[in-house]
């Protein structure tokens, strides 16, 4: 994309796509951060509503209220930002795959 030679690149996804133990999506407010987050790999679907409706929220509509508001997150139990549990996960979901 050559018009974009002299644009500074500030954020950039990584491509990870990370999940929730509720197995749902939630947008609010935590320690003044607004965020919509949780979307459990379905995301291309579900963040255009939820960023709309989070931006209503941000500007005091009404309408920006959902279902998904402020569902609690749990934390992952033994998880310290490293996903040692992956391989466990992904043996057994072969193994899974086999039996059936």
């Amino acid at each position: 994309m050559p018009d974009l030679a002299g644009v500074q690149v500030t954020h950039v996804w990584s491509g990870n796509v990370a999940f929730t133990l509720r197995e749902l999506p939630g947008i609010g407010r935590h320690k003044g951060l607004w965020h919509a987050l949780g979307c459990n790999g379905s995301g291309v679907a579900l963040m255009p509503y939820l960023g709309h409706k989070l931006a209503r929220k941000i500007i005091g509509s009404k309408d920006g209220a959902t279902v998904f508001d402020d569902l609690p997150l749990r934390p992952i139990p033994f998880y310290w930002g490293d996903p040692w549990f992956r391989p466990l996960m992904t043996g057994w979901y072969r193994l899974t795959d086999r039996c059936w």
